[in-house]
Protein backbone atom coordinates (compact mmCIF):
# COMPACT_ATOMS: atom_id res chain seq x y z
CA UNK A 1 0.00 0.00 0.00
CA UNK A 2 1.22 3.44 -0.90
CA UNK A 3 1.80 6.37 1.56
CA UNK A 4 -1.12 8.32 -0.73
CA UNK A 5 -3.15 4.90 0.13
CA UNK A 6 -2.46 5.34 3.35
CA UNK A 7 -3.91 8.34 4.15
CA UNK A 8 -7.40 8.28 1.87
CA UNK A 9 -7.58 4.78 4.26
CA UNK A 10 -7.53 6.65 7.53
CA UNK A 11 -9.41 9.20 6.27
CA UNK A 12 -12.44 7.32 5.42
CA UNK A 13 -12.08 5.53 8.81
CA UNK A 14 -12.17 9.58 10.39
CA UNK A 15 -14.79 9.75 8.28
CA UNK A 16 -17.22 6.95 9.52
CA UNK A 17 -16.02 7.43 12.67
CA UNK A 18 -17.30 10.98 12.84
CA UNK A 19 -20.52 9.79 11.04
CA UNK A 20 -20.67 7.19 13.40
CA UNK A 21 -20.59 9.91 16.76
CA UNK A 22 -23.21 12.06 14.60
CA UNK A 23 -25.53 9.25 14.36
CA UNK A 24 -24.63 8.95 18.79
CA UNK A 25 -25.73 12.95 19.17
CA UNK A 26 -28.89 12.32 16.62
CA UNK A 27 -29.73 9.08 18.63
CA UNK A 28 -29.46 10.61 21.99
CA UNK A 29 -31.34 13.54 20.84
CA UNK A 30 -34.09 11.37 20.11
CA UNK A 31 -34.23 9.53 23.24
CA UNK A 32 -34.00 12.20 25.44
CA UNK A 33 -35.93 14.85 24.19
CA UNK A 34 -39.16 11.97 23.06
CA UNK A 35 -39.09 10.79 26.80
CA UNK A 36 -39.54 14.26 28.85
CA UNK A 37 -41.48 17.43 28.40
CA UNK A 38 -39.73 18.84 30.81
CA UNK A 39 -38.44 22.86 28.72
CA UNK A 40 -35.70 22.61 31.24
CA UNK A 41 -34.36 19.07 30.45
CA UNK A 42 -34.45 20.03 26.39
CA UNK A 43 -32.65 23.43 27.15
CA UNK A 44 -29.72 21.60 28.95
CA UNK A 45 -29.50 18.87 26.42
CA UNK A 46 -29.83 21.49 23.54
CA UNK A 47 -27.11 23.61 24.90
CA UNK A 48 -24.73 21.06 25.07
CA UNK A 49 -25.09 20.00 21.47
CA UNK A 50 -24.81 23.91 20.55
CA UNK A 51 -21.53 24.05 22.48
CA UNK A 52 -20.43 21.17 20.52
CA UNK A 53 -21.44 22.66 17.15
CA UNK A 54 -19.34 25.54 18.20
CA UNK A 55 -16.20 23.03 18.69
CA UNK A 56 -17.14 21.69 15.25
CA UNK A 57 -16.64 25.20 14.16
CA UNK A 58 -13.28 25.76 15.82
CA UNK A 59 -12.42 22.60 13.93
CA UNK A 60 -13.01 23.89 10.70
CA UNK A 61 -10.22 27.27 11.47
CA UNK A 62 -7.64 25.09 9.21
CA UNK A 63 -9.49 25.99 6.44
CA UNK A 64 -9.15 29.30 6.55
CA UNK A 65 -11.85 31.62 7.28
CA UNK A 66 -13.98 31.78 3.89
CA UNK A 67 -15.21 27.85 5.03
CA UNK A 68 -17.66 29.78 7.35
CA UNK A 69 -19.20 32.00 4.95
CA UNK A 70 -17.90 31.46 1.19
CA UNK A 71 -20.96 28.54 0.51
CA UNK A 72 -20.35 29.21 -3.55
CA UNK A 73 -17.65 27.60 -3.01
CA UNK A 74 -18.53 24.50 -0.84
CA UNK A 75 -18.19 20.78 -2.37
CA UNK A 76 -20.21 18.10 -0.52
CA UNK A 77 -18.08 17.66 2.46
CA UNK A 78 -17.60 21.40 3.53
CA UNK A 79 -22.25 21.59 3.00
CA UNK A 80 -22.27 18.30 5.32
CA UNK A 81 -19.64 19.52 7.66
CA UNK A 82 -20.11 23.30 8.00
CA UNK A 83 -23.82 23.71 6.25
CA UNK A 84 -25.22 20.80 8.11
CA UNK A 85 -23.98 22.03 11.66
CA UNK A 86 -25.38 25.85 10.85
CA UNK A 87 -28.47 24.34 10.62
CA UNK A 88 -28.22 22.40 13.49
CA UNK A 89 -27.40 25.47 15.22
CA UNK A 90 -29.63 27.79 13.83
CA UNK A 91 -32.65 25.42 14.77
CA UNK A 92 -31.37 25.07 18.74
CA UNK A 93 -30.66 28.96 18.69
CA UNK A 94 -33.85 29.65 17.93
CA UNK A 95 -35.59 27.06 20.53
CA UNK A 96 -33.58 28.65 23.06
CA UNK A 97 -34.49 32.01 22.40
CA UNK A 98 -38.10 30.92 22.87
CA UNK A 99 -39.16 31.42 19.34
CA UNK A 100 -40.89 28.15 19.65
CA UNK A 101 -41.36 26.16 22.34
CA UNK A 102 -40.81 23.05 20.90
CA UNK A 103 -44.38 21.93 20.01
CA UNK A 104 -46.51 21.46 17.19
Amino acid sequence: MTCSECRIKKAKICLLQLANLDMLFVLNEHLVLSSTSSIKMWRRLLIGLLVTDFGHFVSMAPMGSGIYWRIWEWNAMAWGSVGFVYLGAASRITFLAGTTDGRS
